[in-house]
This record gives C-alpha cells, sequence and structure tokens, in this order.
C-alpha cells in the first residue's frame, strides 16, 4: 500500500511538473507576442520613422520634385508600411526610366536608385518624328535637343498601343543598331 501511495505521489509530481511547464510555455508564448504586437503597433503608429527625405541617385530626365510631391501626397508617410514595391512600379511605369530600385534608409529617408532610358535614335511613328531607346520605347518627341542623333531615321516601329508592338518595335531596334554599327565599322568594305 505504500508503494501504490508513493506511485500515486510520483505520477502527481511529474504531472504537476509538466503542467508547470505548459504553463511556462505559454505564458512565455503570450508575453512574446504581446511584444512583438506592442513593438509593431509602435512602429507604425509612431512618430519615429515618419518619411521627411526622398534622395535620387542617377536620372537626369526623371522629374524629381513632382515624383516627390505625388509620392509624399498619395502614399503612407510612415517609412515602416510604406508599399516601396508599389513605388518602384510607380518609378519604372515613367517614360525615362528603365529600372528602379527603392530601398528605406531608415529613420526618415526613402532611396530610390535610377537607371534612365538613353535615346539612340529619331524614329517615325504614325507620320510623327519621335525620339527612342534602344529597345524602341518612345521617349519624347523629336525636337533641337536631340540634335546630337545624327543617323538614319528609323522606319517600321509600331504604336505602343498596339497589341505585341513593343515586342516587335525591340527587334527592329536591334537590327536597325546592328545595322548602324556595321556601317561605322571601317575595316568592312561596302
Amino acid at each position: 500500500m505504500k508503494k501504490a501511495v508513493k506511485r500515486k505521489k510520483v505520477r502527481l509530481a511529474r504531472v504537476a511538473a509538466v503542467t508547470a511547464r505548459v504553463a511556462f510555455f505559454f505564458s512565455v508564448l503570450a508575453i512574446g507576442l504581446f511584444a512583438f504586437y506592442y513593438c509593431q503597433n509602435a512602429l507604425e503608429t509612431g512618430s519615429h520613422f515618419v518619411l521627411e527625405r526622398i534622395e535620387y541617385k542617377g536620372g537626369n530626365r526623371f522629374d524629381q520634385e513632382a515624383f516627390s510631391a505625388f509620392l509624399l501626397k498619395n502614399f503612407d508617410r510612415n517609412l515602416i508600411r510604406l508599399d516601396i514595391q508599389h513605388v518602384r512600379v510607380l518609378v519604372e511605369s515613367e517614360t525615362w526610366v528603365k529600372r528602379g530600385l527603392v530601398r528605406r534608409k531608415l529613420p526618415d529617408t526613402l532611396v530610390i536608385q535610377l537607371v534612365e532610358r538613353e535615346p539612340v535614335a529619331v524614329a517615325v511613328i504614325d507620320n510623327e518624328l519621335y525620339v527612342v531607346d534602344e529597345e524602341g520605347v518612345v521617349l519624347d518627341a523629336f525636337g533641337p535637343a536631340y540634335d546630337f542623333l545624327d543617323q538614319p531615321i528609323v522606319k517600321g516601329l509600331r504604336n505602343v498601343a498596339r497589341e505585341e508592338s513593343q515586342v516587335e518595335n525591340a527587334h527592329r531596334m536591334s537590327l536597325y543598331l546592328s545595322v548602324v554599327t556595321d556601317l561605322r565599322d571601317d575595316s568592312l568594305d561596302y
């Protein structure tokens, strides 16, 4: 009988120990979740990470002032909550921007790094002259500012409003640029 009582006490001690461990685990988990929620809430609602500056790297033709004003007016000013992928998509939707990289620089700065498109040719599209890049992307209407593009005018590019035109334009520009490069090569006898 003494052994049965002793076994019962040992079992009760084990159950109490397991219960204490489980209670401790859930207490630590609850405290951790509360701390995480509190910190996240403090970061998102506090004034520590308010967007104050936008730095641009690269980009001579990109209208930085207009884009900054648009960004500050229409987007969340909290740098933690700011959707930088959406900002990158907007930056890359600008005509002159080929690629954009957007990153946070805590506590108050957004850095936008730009790779701009370069004008390489003048093209006739729908009976109008336009400046285009190496992929056939229309950058601007042709004018005196682009007199440095002194080479044959590209014909055959399609208006970008048409289906599949960008792929065709890129292919045609690739052919055009290879012909122009070959024509400039003095070692070939034409």
